[in-house]
C-alpha cells in the first residue's frame, strides 16, 4: 500500500510536468526581413519552424532569422498596413457559405452595390508634437497623440500650417451630423492613429473634457483593437479600404469594408445570427444599435461563378478582389457600400469603374456571406491558422518550442516585409504636377522593413532630369501641352520591390485645367473646340485647357454633365468650359510645384439652370491656398447671375504668392455643401506683392464677351 502510494505520487507529479507545455516569450513579435528576435522558453526546448514557415530558427538558441526580402500584399504610402498572414489579406475563396447567408441576403431586396470616397490620412513621424486626447467611446486608449504634418492641433481642424485632411472637410462642423474620421500614419515605424470625430473641448455636452468620440494606435501586427476602435465593428479602418497605388499597379490583395443600415444589423445576442453574438471575429465590438440578424464583422463575398469578363480591367481588378478576398462588414450607414480612400479620386480610371460596377448590374443577390470560423487563432489576433484545411495564408512564420515529452507550444512572427512608397502629404499628392520653370526639389521616398533604405529612381523621356536619388529638375521651357510619365523608384535591398507613380509638366505661363471633361450633351451649336485627346481649345486667347484625367483630384461621379440651355449662353466666349463640372463631398487640394511669384487663380463655376431658384446659401464653400482663406462663404448663386435662376455662368479670381516653389489651392467643404468646381487655372500674374488675397469676385455672364 505504501509502495503504491508512492508511485501514486511521482505519476502525479511527473503528469503535471508532462502538462507544463512552454511558455514563450517575446509574444507575437514584429521582425523586418534580414533581422533577428531572440526567443526564450521557460524550460528546455527544442526550436523549429512549423512547417511552410517564413525564415528559419536556430534549434538550440531560439534565434530566428527573417527572409531577406519578401513583398508586402497591402502597401499605402510606403508602409505595410498588416502582416501578409493576417485575415485582412488572406484569400477567402474557397471558404464555405455560411449557413445563413441566403437568409442575410435576402433581408434586403436586391440592390446595386456601390461605392464610396471616405477616408483621406496625413503623415506624422516620432517627433511630430503631440497633443492629450481623452475620448467618449474609447477612454480605454486616451493619451497622447501625434499631430498631422502642417497642423497645430488635432482637435481644431482650422488651426494649421500646411492644410491636413478629415473625412468631410477640415471646415464641417466637427460635432456635427457628418462622420469625420482622421487618420495618419507614422513614417518612423508605420503604425497608424484613427480618430473619430475630434473636437475642442466643451463642443460635447455629454462629455466636456472630451476633445473625441473615438480614437485608437494601431502598430504593425496581429493585435486587434480590444479597448474600442474608431468604427462600429472595431476593425482598422485603412488596412480595408481600395486606395490609388494598387489600383495603379492592376491588384487588390486585401479584404475590404463595407456598410449597411443599422436596421439589418444585429445588436442583441439573441438577434437570431446563428452566431450567438453580436459581431464576429476579426470584428471585436458593435455600436449596440440595430434590429437585424446580420453580426458586425461578417464577411461577404462574390460568388464565383459571377461573370466579370465585360467588365473594364479596371473594374475587374475590384471584382476579382471581392471574389478573392471579400469584404467586411464594418459599420452602419447606406446599403453594400464599399469604402476607398480619397487618394482614388485622382485616379479617373477607378472612378469610372466604380460608376460601371454600380449601373453594370452587380447586386447584393450577386454575394454570398462566409464563414471564417476555421482561420481563427484568437478573438485578439488577426493571424490566420496556417494548419485550418481551407486556405494556406501567405508568409506565414510561425515558432515552435517543444521539450523533452514533445509538449509544445507555437507563436506566431509578423514578418514585415520591404516596402517602398511616397508619404501622404497636401503638397506631394498622388500625381506630382510641375510647372516648367520650376526649380529643382527632391520627391519623397521612403522604404521600411530593411535596414538598407537605399533606392534609386528613374522615369520616362518627360523632359527635364531625375537623379537615382529622386530629385526632379524640370526644363526651363515647354510648349503649349503636358508631358506625361511615369517614375519608378526601387529598393536597393530588392530592387523587384518598386513603387511607380505618375508626374505632369505643364507649360511654364501656366496650368489650365476642364475639371468636368468632354462634353457630349447638346454640344454641337456652337461647337465645343476639342482636340483628339479631349483637351479644350484653343480658347480666346489662344490656350488649351487640360482634360482632368488622372491628373487632378475629382468628386464622385467623375464627372456631371449639365445640358445647359445653349440658347442663353450662346454668346458666351469659351461656354464650353462651363458644360461639364465635377463635385464632391470631400474638401479637394490641388497642389503643384511652381516657380516663386505672384498668380492669377481663376475658379470657373457654373450651375445649370433651374426652374425653381436655389435659395441663398445654398452652393456654399471655402477656398484657401497658401495656408490662408480666400473666401469663407463663396456661394456659386452669387457668382452666377442672376443668382441661380437660369444659370449663366460665372468667374472667381484671387492673387496668389509663392515664396517655396510650392503652390497649393483648396476648395473646402462649408458645413453640409459639397464643392463644385467647372475648371480653373493657374496663370503668372504681374505686380501682385505680399500674402495670398482675393482680388474680388469678377462675375461674368452668359451674355458678356
Amino acid at each position: 500500500m505504501r509502495l503504491y502510494s508512492r508511485f501514486l505520487v511521482l505519476c502525479l507529479t511527473v503528469t503535471t510536468t508532462w502538462a507544463a507545455a512552454p511558455t514563450i516569450t517575446p509574444i507575437n513579435p514584429v521582425v523586418q526581413t534580414g533581422e533577428t528576435v531572440n526567443f526564450n522558453a521557460d524550460q528546455a526546448v527544442t526550436w523549429s519552424m512549423l512547417a511552410g514557415s517564413t525564415g528559419s530558427i536556430h534549434p538550440a538558441t531560439g534565434v530566428y532569422t527573417a527572409p531577406a526580402t519578401q513583398r508586402m500584399k497591402n502597401v499605402m504610402d510606403g508602409c505595410p498596413l498588416a502582416p501578409n498572414d493576417s485575415i485582412f489579406n488572406t484569400k477567402v475563396n474557397n471558404l464555405p457559405v455560411h449557413a445563413q447567408s441566403a437568409i442575410r441576403i435576402a433581408q434586403l431586396s436586391p440592390i446595386r452595390v456601390g461605392f464610396e470616397l471616405s477616408f483621406p490620412r496625413n503623415t506624422v513621424t516620432n517627433s511630430s508634437p503631440t497633443e492629450a486626447m481623452s475620448f467618449l467611446y474609447t477612454g480605454a486608449n486616451n493619451g497622447n497623440y501625434l499631430i498631422p504634418q502642417g497642423a497645430n492641433s488635432l482637435t481644431n481642424s482650422t488651426n494649421f500650417v500646411v492644410p491636413y485632411q478629415i473625412e468631410g472637410g477640415v471646415y464641417t462642423n466637427p460635432y456635427g451630423s457628418l462622420d469625420r474620421h482622421l487618420f495618419t500614419i507614422n513614417q518612423d515605424d508605420c503604425s497608424i492613429q484613427e480618430f473619430y470625430k475630434p473636437y475642442p473641448i466643451g463642443s460635447n455636452p455629454d462629455c466636456p473634457l472630451c476633445n473625441g468620440q473615438a480614437g485608437m494606435h494601431l502598430p504593425f501586427g496581429y493585435r486587434l483593437s480590444t479597448t474600442g476602435a474608431t468604427d462600429a465593428a472595431g476593425l482598422p479602418i485603412l488596412p480595408l479600404t481600395i486606395h490609388y497605388e494598387e489600383l495603379r499597379r492592376g491588384l487588390i490583395q486585401h479584404a475590404l469594408r463595407f456598410t449597411m443600415p443599422n436596421g439589418f444589423l444585429c445588436s442583441t445576442s439573441s438577434c437570431g445570427s446563428g452566431e450567438g453574438h453580436t459581431y464576429v471575429w476579426p470584428a471585436t465590438a458593435n455600436a449596440e444599435s440595430g434590429g437585424g440578424i446580420i453580426p458586425y464583422g461578417s464577411l461577404l463575398r462574390l460568388k464565383s461563378d459571377y461573370n466579370i469578363s465585360g467588365y473594364s480591367a479596371m473594374a475587374q481588378v475590384i471584382l476579382t478582389a471581392l471574389k478573392d478576398y471579400g469584404a467586411y462588414l464594418a459599420d452602419g450607414g447606406n446599403s453594400y457600400r464599399f469604402q476607398s480612400a480619397t487618394d482614388v479620386m485622382y485616379e479617373t480610371d477607378a472612378l469610372d469603374a466604380f460608376n460601371e460596377i454600380f449601373f453594370g448590374g452587380v447586386r447584393s443577390t450577386d454575394f454570398e456571406y462566409v464563414d471564417q470560423t476555421a482561420l481563427k487563432v484568437s478573438d485578439t489576433l488577426s493571424v490566420v491558422n496556417p494548419e485550418n484545411g481551407l486556405v494556406v495564408p501567405e508568409n506565414y512564420a510561425w515558432v515552435q518550442a517543444c521539450n523533452a515529452m514533445m509538449e509544445c507550444s507555437r507563436m506566431p512572427v509578423a514578418v514585415q516585409g520591404i516596402t517602398i512608397g511616397r508619404p501622404s502629404t497636401t503638397l506631394d499628392q498622388p500625381v506630382i504636377s510641375v510647372m516648367a520653370g520650376a526649380p529643382a526639389f527632391q520627391i519623397p521616398i521612403v522604404v521600411h522593413g530593411t535596414s538598407n533604405t537605399g533606392y534609386s529612381c528613374v522615369m520616362g523621356s518627360l523632359p527635364g532630369s531625375l537623379t537615382f536619388s529622386g530629385v526632379y529638375t524640370a526644363p526651363a521651357s515647354q510648349s503649349d501641352s503636358v508631358q506625361q510619365t511615369e517614375v519608378i523608384c526601387s529598393t536597393a535591398a530588392d530592387p523587384t520591390i518598386r513603387t511607380v507613380f505618375q508626374l505632369d509638366v505643364y507649360p511654364a505661363d501656366g496650368i489650365r485645367v476642364d475639371m468636368g471633361g468632354r462634353c457630349s450633351l447638346q454640344c454641337f451649336s456652337p461647337v465645343i473646340p476639342y482636340d483628339s485627346n479631349n483637351n479644350y481649345g484653343p480658347d480666346e486667347k489662344g490656350k488649351y485647357w487640360w482634360y482632368d484625367r488622372n491628373r487632378w483630384p475629382r468628386g464622385y461621379p467623375s464627372g456631371f454633365e449639365e445640358s445647359y440651355p445653349q440658347s442663353q449662353w450662346a454668346d458666351a466666349p469659351d461656354i464650353g468650359l462651363w458644360y461639364s463640372r465635377t463635385y464632391a463631398d470631400q474638401d479637394l487640394i490641388f497642389p503643384m510645384h511652381v516657380p516663386n511669384g505672384s498668380y492669377t487663380l481663376r475658379l470657373l463655376l457654373g450651375e445649370k439652370a433651374s426652374p425653381t431658384p436655389f435659395p441663398p446659401n445654398n452652393r456654399v464653400m471655402i477656398t484657401e491656398s497658401q495656408g490662408e482663406v480666400l473666401d469663407h462663404d463663396l456661394d456659386i448663386c452669387t457668382v452666377m447671375t442672376p443668382a441661380c435662376r437660369t444659370g449663366y455662368p460665372g468667374e472667381v479670381k484671387h492673387e496668389v504668392v509663392v515664396t517655396d516653389n510650392n503652390l497649393y489651392f483648396a476648395l473646402r467643404r462649408s458645413q453640409t455643401f459639397l464643392v463644385y468646381i467647372n475648371g480653373w487655372s493657374i496663370v503668372k500674374s504681374v505686380g501682385a506683392t505680399g500674402r495670398s488675397q482675393s482680388s474680388g469676385r469678377t462675375i461674368r455672364t452668359g451674355r458678356t464677351k
